[in-house]
């Protein structure tokens, strides 16, 4: 009886680690996405300036 407790313990213990480290890796890509999105935005932003310079 005291071994099946310890084992559901350790699993409930385990799960919310697993849990910890998919949300804080989530958390991470997300925060990169939102970066390189910023970039490609800022990089676009220099395009259609250098394009309006040109026709004008």
């Amino acid at each position: 009886m005291l071994f099946q407790i310890i084992v559901i313990v350790l699993l409930v213990i385990l799960f919310f680690v697993g849990l910890f480290r998919f949300v804080n890796r989530f958390i991470l890509h997300t925060k990169s996405t939102k970066e390189s999105l910023r970039r490609i935005e800022d990089k676009i932003d220099r395009l259609n300036q250098e394009l309006n310079k040109s026709n004008e």
